[in-house]
C-alpha cells in the first residue's frame, strides 16, 4: 500500500481521504499533551509528585529545563507552552500570570504585547490597579479592563479550561482532531464507509478513488515499462482507472443500467457516479459492480471471493 498511497495520506481522517489511522508521532504527542495537562490540573498522586519536584509553586511558563530532569518531564516541559496556548481560564481571583497565560482566549500577552522577560504579575494584582502598569499602553489597559470584567466568574477558584471540548477537559481525541484540522473534507469518502457497504468493497472503493488500483497506467507511473491493453474491450485501448471502470465495454452497460434505475445522466467520471447517489441503497451495488469489473480484469486476484463474470457483463446486471 505504501507504494500506492503515502503513509501521511493514509493517516488522515476518513473525511479527508485517509483511513482514520493516527500516526505514531501524533499518538505519542497526544499522550504527552495529556500527561502535561494532568500535571497542570490534576490532583492525582503522580501529578502532585511531578509538580512538587519540578514546578515547586513557580509560574509554569518560567520554569527552565534542568540537566538532571527525567525524560518524562523533558517531554512534558516541551508541551507546556502549547497547553497554555490552547487552554484558557475560568477565573475568579485570577492567581495566575496576566502576561503568560491565555486568559483572554485570544492568546498570551507575551510576546505579542509585552516582552517575554517582563515582570511576572498575576491577573488579580493587575486588576487591582486597573491594569495601569508601565508594560501596557493606555489603549491596551482599557481593553484589558473590559475583557477582565466581561469574562470574570463568581467562582472562588481558578480553573484551567481546554477550549476544544464542551466540558473544558482535555481529551486525546480533541487534540488529534485539532492537529489534523478540518480542511479538505470530502463527503464522498464518508459515503463509501457506510455501515451497509461491505468492508472489502469500501476498501476497494477507497483504493480506486486514491488511484491505488494496479492498472497498467498506474504501474507505468512506477517506472515499470509495460505495454498497456485493456482486456475488457474488443478494441485495443490503454488501461487506466477511468477507462476500465467507466469507459470500457464491460463497464458501460453496468453504469447505463443503474443510471436508468436512478434516472441519472451518464457521467464519465468515477467520482461523479458515487456522489450522485448519496442516499440510495443501490450505491452498494454500484460499488460492488466496480469491484466486479476489476475481478473480470484480474480474476485470479478475486478467486477467493468466487466472483464469476461474463465478458459482456450480463451477470453483473
Amino acid at each position: 500500500m505504501r507504494k500506492w498511497v503515502a503513509w501521511e495520506k493514509i493517516t488522515m481522517p476518513i473525511e479527508q481521504g485517509g483511513l482514520g489511522i493516527r500516526s505514531l508521532n501524533l499518538t505519542l504527542k497526544s499522550f504527552r499533551m495529556k500527561a502535561t495537562w494532568n500535571i497542570l490540573t490534576s490532583s492525582s498522586l503522580w501529578s502532585t509528585f511531578m509538580r512538587n519536584k519540578y514546578t515547586q509553586g513557580k509560574e509554569i511558563s518560567t520554569i527552565a529545563l534542568t540537566s538532571n530532569a527525567s525524560k518524562t518531564w523533558r517531554d512534558c516541559w516541551r508541551c507546556i507552552q502549547e497547553v497554555i496556548d490552547l487552554s484558557t481560564w475560568d477565573y475568579g481571583p485570577g492567581n495566575f500570570s496576566v502576561t503568560h497565560e491565555n486568559w483572554r482566549k485570544t492568546g498570551c500577552l507575551a510576546p505579542l504585547c509585552v516582552p517575554t522577560d517582563c515582570d511576572q504579575i498575576t491577573l488579580q494584582e493587575a486588576a487591582l490597579v486597573n491594569f495601569n502598569l508601565p508594560m501596557f499602553p493606555a489603549e491596551v489597559q482599557r481593553c484589558l479592563m473590559e475583557e477582565y470584567y466581561q469574562n470574570k466568574s463568581t467562582s472562588r477558584t481558578d480553573t484551567r479550561i481546554w477550549m476544544h471540548t464542551t466540558d473544558g477537559k482535555f481529551t486525546i481525541k480533541s487534540y488529534a482532531q485539532l492537529i489534523q484540522g478540518n480542511q479538505g473534507r470530502q463527503g464522498i469518502f464518508r459515503k463509501i464507509w457506510s455501515s451497509w457497504i461491505p468492508t472489502k468493497v469500501s476498501f476497494f472503493s477507497w483504493k480506486l478513488l486514491k488511484g491505488a488500483i494496479p492498472v497498467d497506467a498506474a504501474i507505468t507511473k512506477c517506472h515499470i515499462p509495460i505495454v498497456s491493453k485493456c482486456l475488457c474491450c474488443t478494441q485495443p485501448a490503454e488501461e487506466t482507472s477511468r477507462h476500465l471502470f467507466i469507459q470500457s465495454d464491460l463497464a458501460k452497460p453496468v453504469w447505463a443500467h443503474f443510471n436508468d434505475l436512478a434516472g441519472l445522466a451518464y457521467a464519465s467520471n468515477w467520482r461523479t457516479h458515487v456522489t450522485l447517489q448519496p442516499a440510495l441503497k443501490p450505491l452498494q451495488k454500484v460499488l460492488s459492480d466496480a469491484m466486479g469489473t476489476w475481478g473480470e480484469e484480474c480474476p485470479n486476484f478475486f478467486l477467493n471471493y468466487g466472483i464469476s463474470l461474463s465478458h459482456k457483463g450480463t451477470n453483473l446486471l
